[in-house]
């Protein structure tokens, strides 16, 4: 708290200090407010006049200073702004005019405060306080989502987009957040969320994340990944070769992590070869990257003897090069490679294998 004279006026102010006094005089409102708020109306001492008072203070003050102020007090102030807003009855006789800007309000705020626990989240060093970050602001956006979503409200064309815009970034948002927390069987419903809006950009946001990410299990980042490529597809109706480009990105996330999983995007990669060679369309340089990428991951198996691995990756690799529209010449040249690769008992590569 900054240090106050004789007369009660605040000496050698900083910025810190007076964000911090200004929210404490606006909590310690909210706070009499919410207690005000549960006696009857006779004995109330917030009338609606003292409650919009101090509501749209709070909100204008908490608007005009995100810029300035540290995130913290940001968060702190609007949340004593959604208390406030919490606080009318029924009995009031609020306008529609009046509820559609309680509405707003506490739209806003929730919004405001999600990006600013975001801002925090990423920064902090603490592993407990940055998942306490986290946690707040996927509660925030599920209150976005509940007042957006079950109050029957009009709001101007242009409003409605501005929210609808709002949420679709919430949910990107809330998306980074259950990463964070290993909350992973949520991220096919927040994807879900997002259908109806048809937001491109969203989508994307949240695949880039999911790639960026080392915790999500090999399992979950392969059905997430593709339902968002289904998205995506669907929305941009995107061609064979662009498919391909996010199966590559896919292949290469899931071919350190899990075998199984990576040799399944080959299959969808081969089965998406097929599409596109029934309407004349080549995918023949993505073909040749996965070519290189299979047969490097069996020569990382033969160098560790591990033969089983190194066949299953080998004879995959060849079964993609001969598929090439090059007269068989790559398909050739790794035959020529395996040749010269010994295995347990002086084997070789052809002499168990027959591809």
């Amino acid at each position: 708290m900054a240090e106050r004279d004789q007369y009660g006026r605040m000496q050698d102010v900083n910025e810190a200090d007076l964000a911090s006094d200004t929210c404490s005089l606006f909590e310690i409102a909210a706070e009499s407010a919410v207690s005000d708020a549960e006696k009857d109306s006779v004995n109330r001492r917030f009338p609606v006049q003292e409650l919009d008072w101090f509501r749209r203070n709070a909100y204008n003050l908490g608007i005009l200073t995100s810029s300035e102020w540290q995130p913290p007090y940001t968060a702190r102030i609007l949340n004593a702004c959604i208390a406030l807003t919490e606080c009318y009855h029924a009995d009031d006789a609020l306008s529609q005019t009046t509820a559609v800007e309680l509405a707003l309000t506490t739209l806003r705020c929730h919004f405001v405060i999600a990006a600013s626990l975001l801002q925090q989240a990423r920064i902090e060093e603490d592993t407990s306080s940055r998942a306490q970050h986290y946690q707040e602001l996927r509660h925030h956006v599920a209150e976005y989502d509940a007042t957006l979503h079950t109050k029957c409200l009009a709001f101007d064309v242009h409003t409605q987009d501005d929210l609808t815009m709002k949420y679709t970034t919430l949910q990107v948002y809330d998306f980074e957040a259950a990463i964070q927390l290993s909350q992973f069987t949520e991220l096919r419903a927040i994807v879900d969320h997002q259908k109806p809006y048809e937001n491109v950009q969203a989508y994307k946001a949240m695949g880039d994340m999911l790639l960026q990410s080392s915790t999500t299990p090999p399992e979950v980042l392969l059905t997430t990944l593709k339902h968002l490529i289904n998205e995506i597809h669907t929305l941009e109706a995107f061609n064979a070769a662009k498919l391909a480009k996010y199966l590559r990105c896919l292949f290469h996330v899931l071919l350190p992590r899990n075998d199984a999983l990576a040799l399944s995007i080959l299959d969808h990669f081969a089965q998406l070869s097929l599409e596109a060679k029934a309407v004349n369309t080549t995918v023949d340089v993505e073909r040749e990257w996965f070519v290189a990428r299979a047969f490097n991951h069996a020569l990382d198996y033969y160098v560790r003897f591990e033969e089983e691995g190194c066949r299953v990756w080998a004879r995959r690799a060849v079964q993609m090069a001969e598929e090439m529209d090059d007269g068989g010449v790559l398909a050739g040249a790794l035959r020529g490679r395996l040749e010269h690769l010994r295995f347990r008992g002086g084997g070789t590569f052809w002499k168990e294998e027959n591809v």
